[in-house]
């Protein structure tokens, strides 16, 4: 974790030597923080050449760090945009998650838009249906024959003719 600053030199103090150093040191067997702390730099200071330090990280390697790191976060993010679109359509619009696999495609939200609610949509003559189907941007006509043929039954009688 802290690698990825270039200016930081770190040496790994190996478990084993610092407890050793404590009890050798401080033979009561007390531990805590202050103490060390101190101890662990008096080890960097006067030992350095038994411990081997670990070179920082390329730029280069820094930089996809960095990468990974944001587009982990942005993933993380858009998780927790679906989740905050699942809960409310659980509720309200449970019908939506039947039809479609994923909640995160322009379909669905250009669905949501218009007819935010079942009722709303059940008042949609079936030809305009049809067409909103047909004629979302970049949507394969495949997928929206999916969805159409998922709607049909929770849309009144004889609409999804």
């Amino acid at each position: 974790m802290l690698a990825k600053y270039e200016p930081l030199h770190l040496f790994p103090v190996p478990s084993t030597m610092a407890a050793n150093m404590r009890e050798a040191l401080y033979p009561s067997g007390a531990k805590d923080d202050p103490r060390d702390a101190d101890l662990l730099l008096d080890l960097l200071l006067q030992h350095r050449d038994k411990l081997r330090g670990l070179s920082p990280d390329t730029e280069a390697t820094r930089r996809v760090q960095n990468l990974v790191e944001e587009g982990r976060k942005l993933v993380d993010e858009k998780t927790a945009q679906i989740n905050r679109l699942t809960s409310p359509l659980k509720i309200y619009y449970p019908q939506i998650l039947d039809w479609f696999e994923h909640l995160d495609t322009e379909l669905v939200c250009a669905l949501l838009e218009h007819w935010p609610t079942l009722e709303e949509l059940q008042k949609v003559p079936p030809a305009k249906l049809r067409t909103f189907f047909s004629s979302t941007v970049g949507i394969k006509s495949s997928s929206s024959a999916a969805s159409w043929r998922f709607a049909r039954p929770f849309l009144p009688f004889g609409m999804g003719r």
